[in-house]
C-alpha cells in the first residue's frame, strides 16, 4: 500500500475555493480507508489543517514574491514559513531577481534575510537589494546573523514589481554558507489574497 509522507515538496494555494478543494480531497484520503469511511478521523485532520491554512496566512507576506530569473533559489517550507535559499561557497556571489504584484498600500518589504549557523565563525555575506532599480537596503550577515526587513519601505506603486537580491562571499573559509530569505514579499495593512502551504504529495517510485 502506497504511503503518504508530508515532508514533500510544498504547493502553495490561493484562493478561498482552491483551498476547499484541497480540504475535500484531504479529508477523502484520510477518511475513506480499507473500504471504509472514519468520518471522525477525516474531520479531525481537516480541522488541523484548516488552523494551520488560518496561520499561515497570517504569516505569509502580503504580496509574495516568485521567481523571475538569475540564480534560481531553492525553496523550503518550515511550519508556515516559506524559505528562499542560495548556497554560497567561497568567492561566489548570487544575483536574483524575484517578481509579484504590489499594490498601492504595499509599502515595505517582507520577511527575514538571514546566515544558516554551522559554516564558520568567520564566514560573512554582504548583500544588497533594489526594488525596481532603487537600492533599498544593504548590509552584511555572519555566520548565524539574520536582519528584519519589514521596516524597509518601499514608495507606493500600483504594479508588478521587480527586487533583486545580490550577494557575495566576503571571507576565505572552505566550507558552504547557505543565505535565506524567509517569505519573501511585500508587507501592507491586511494579509493580502487568501493562501497557504500545503505539503505535497511524493512521486510514485
Amino acid at each position: 500500500m502506497k504511503e503518504y509522507s508530508l515532508a514533500a515538496d510544498p504547493i502553495l494555494v490561493s484562493g478561498p475555493e482552491m483551498a476547499v478543494f484541497v480540504l475535500v480531497v484531504v479529508f477523502a484520503m484520510v477518511a475513506y480507508s480499507e473500504k471504509r469511511w472514519f468520518v471522525g478521523a477525516g474531520l479531525a485532520v481537516v480541522a488541523v489543517v484548516v488552523l494551520g491554512a488560518l496561520f499561515s496566512w497570517a504569516t505569509l507576506a502580503d504580496y509574495p514574491l516568485v521567481y523571475g530569473k538569475g540564480d534560481f533559489p531553492a525553496e523550503k517550507t518550515e511550519l508556515t514559513s516559506l524559505y528562499y535559499k542560495w548556497e554560497l561557497k567561497a568567492g561566489e556571489n548570487v544575483d536574483t531577481v524575484l517578481v509579484g504584484e504590489a499594490p498601492a498600500d504595499a509599502g515595505h518589504l517582507a520577511g527575514e534575510l538571514s546566515l544558516e549557523f554551522g559554516c564558520d565563525d568567520a564566514a560573512r555575506v554582504g548583500w544588497h537589494l533594489d526594488v525596481d532599480g532603487d537600492r533599498v537596503d544593504s548590509g552584511t550577515l555572519h555566520d548565524g546573523q539574520s536582519h528584519d526587513l519589514t521596516g524597509v519601505a518601499v514608495a507606493p506603486n500600483n504594479a508588478r514589481r521587480a527586487v533583486r537580491l545580490t550577494a557575495d562571499r566576503r571571507d576565505s573559509a572552505t566550507c558552504v554558507t547557505t543565505l535565506n530569505w524567509r517569505n519573501p514579499g511585500f508587507e501592507g495593512p491586511g494579509n493580502g489574497g487568501f493562501r497557504f502551504i500545503f505539503p505535497g504529495l511524493p512521486d510514485d517510485p
